[in-house]
């Protein structure tokens, strides 16, 4: 199978190294001009998580024990990663930006 690289000057280096098995992954990614992906424990709506008036926080259970967290300084710059303190795992947050930056209640 043959593979084309965006990249003319680089190609026979990536050959090379292809040849020899050397190639990290990243380089490749790089070479086709990609993003890693992220692999999501799950997508979740932002109803689905419950507020911390205290820490400031929507929370969300996680399977590890803590909760996985979101500030909403962090909604508001249109961050969408929920991330667990205790653990690797990372949820997407679905919301509507402008319906959120819209709603008047009163933890937002």
């Amino acid at each position: 199978m043959a593979h084309v690289y965006p990249d003319p000057p680089s190609r026979r280096a990536i050959q090379l190294f292809t040849a020899a098995n050397t190639l990290p992954l990243c380089i490749v990614a790089l070479a086709h001009n990609t993003t890693p992906m992220v692999n999501y424990y799950d997508e979740l709506e932002i109803e689905d998580f419950a507020w911390d008036p205290v820490a400031r926080v929507f929370h969300y259970p996680c399977p590890c024990g803590d909760r996985f967290e979101i500030s909403k300084a962090q909604l508001r710059d249109g961050e969408e990663i929920a991330t667990c303190p205790s653990c690797s795992l990372i949820v997407r947050v679905i919301y509507d930006y402008v319906s959120y930056r819209s709603l008047n209640v009163a933890y937002i």
